[in-house]
């Protein structure tokens, strides 16, 4: 093994790109998908962001980008559940079901 070869998953741009395959298929809308980041990243409200997710889609995002949009995505989704728990947790309350 040669002294600057990178053995660690996070290091390797392949790694992420397969978490933000796996993420996406969580994803409703993936043409909207810059917006919804940037609910918890201002930098995909840009043409910068919204270009990076555009390459990530498409397999050519680099590592730094695509750790980012993975990482903005968890963000994004751990939010959502939370809204979602809390949402049951009231619907309990007050003994109503989920429709």
């Amino acid at each position: 093994m040669r002294p600057n070869e990178q053995t660690v998953d996070e290091f390797n741009v392949d790694h992420w790109r397969t978490e933000f395959k796996r993420l996406l298929e969580g994803v409703k809308e993936t043409r909207k998908l810059a917006k919804q980041l940037a609910e918890v990243d201002d930098y995909y409200k840009s043409a910068n962001g919204a270009s990076d997710v555009n390459n990530a889609k498409k397999s050519r995002a680099g590592l730094q980008a695509t750790r980012r949009i993975v990482l903005a995505m968890q963000k994004l989704q751990d939010a959502q559940q939370q809204t979602v728990d809390r949402e049951n947790l009231l619907l309990r309350r007050q003994k109503l079901t989920r429709i």
